[in-house]
């Protein structure tokens, strides 16, 4: 039986807390989800990337200010904070944040649902740009706080 999204999603708050703790060296607060018929979450860059197994599949998006993600990618490579960054650069390690939290739930929801399989990440980088769920799935944001800016980790489950 497939669990709710509710049941799903702390599998990757605790992932994407672990990883930025060892892979960012910057502890992350998750705050409560936001309800339901919020807007979308909006950012200047965005990881996205589906995990799929043989009766659901679950959207993750990691959604943050172009600022905050210029900041994390200095504070994993051991960078000055005035130090320049291309984007480029940055776009690479959302997609591998975002690939690193997926990897890490689907370890912790491996013993329920050992069929799961990661897809490729992909990022998006704009002005307010926001990802949109699919349709009909069970969708949850949740606001982190990292150091003194906040990104969104959107999960969405479609079974």
């Amino acid at each position: 039986m497939t669990k709710t999204i509710q049941e799903l999603y702390p599998a990757f708050v605790e992932s994407v807390q672990e990883i930025f703790e060892t892979m960012v060296f910057m502890p992350i607060t998750a705050e409560e989800p936001l309800p339901g018929a919020h807007e979308p979450p909006r950012g200047g860059i965005a990881g996205s990337l589906s995990v799929t197994g043989d009766e659901l599949t679950i959207n993750l998006s990691l959604v943050f200010g172009t600022d905050l993600a210029f900041s994390i990618f200095r504070a994993m490579m051991g960078m000055e904070e005035s130090e320049p960054v291309e984007i480029e650069e940055v776009s690479d390690i959302v997609g591998e944040l975002a690939n690193m939290t997926s990897g890490g739930a689907k370890t912790r929801l491996q013993e329920e649902y050992p069929h799961l399989q990661l897809g490729l990440p992909s990022v998006v980088v704009g002005q307010e740009l926001y990802v949109d769920p699919p349709k009909n799935a069970q969708t949850v944001v949740i606001p982190l706080i990292a150091g003194s800016g906040k990104f969104f980790l959107e999960i969405s489950l479609s079974a």
